[in-house]
């Protein structure tokens, strides 16, 4: 398993960027009174055919050129981190359409990976040179704040300014603070 969550999210956000998706939406659902976690990501890249998505569980599958040696394991490891966690696993894939990753699994278990910086996965899926437009929820029990690409990045040939980099990364480390602030106090 990759140490963190947040790789995990990261991996496939770049895969997705790699198979040409425009847009990706990523929803991280934290449950403390049913003690679940849920992390979903979709995406409207090319998708995946059956036999891909077979290597993809498998691990260690690329579709990417120049790679001597098969790589990409978000997909594999999330797949993982439910099954260690008393978790469930949906990968939907469709050729054309996109992929729809989402798990599930129990918050509290102690084989569950941390979830790490997510702020600096979603920046850096924000500064991918696919110029794919990253949407990013982040909930606890009754509190939650988006973030959407979008609605903050003028792209100039589909590359991003540092400062705005810098901007995004801070607003998603505000954002994020201010989440596990109040949901520590809370018990999540």
């Amino acid at each position: 398993m990759l140490e963190e969550l947040a790789q995990d999210i990261l991996d496939i956000g770049v895969n997705a960027a790699s198979a040409q998706a425009g847009r990706i939406a990523i929803r991280v659902t934290e449950d403390t009174s049913a003690d679940r976690l849920s992390i979903l990501v979709a995406d409207n890249g090319k998708g995946m055919s059956e036999e891909l998505q077979q290597r993809v569980l498998n691990g260690f599958a690329t579709t990417k050129s120049g790679h001597s040696k098969p790589v990409g394991l978000g997909i594999a490891l999330l797949r993982q981190a439910a099954d260690l966690c008393d978790g469930r696993f949906r990968l939907c894939s469709r050729e054309g359409r996109g992929t729809l990753v989402a798990v599930s699994m129990v918050r509290s278990h102690i084989d569950r990976p941390p979830m790490g910086d997510l702020a600096a996965a979603i920046m850096a899926l924000c500064s991918t040179e696919h110029g794919m437009q990253v949407r990013f929820e982040h909930r606890c029990d009754n509190r939650s704040f988006v973030f959407d690409s979008a609605e903050i990045l003028p792209r100039n040939n589909g590359m991003v300014s540092a400062p705005k980099l810098i901007e995004i990364d801070e607003l998603l480390r505000e954002k994020e603070r201010g989440l596990l602030e109040v949901t520590h106090r809370v018990g999540c």
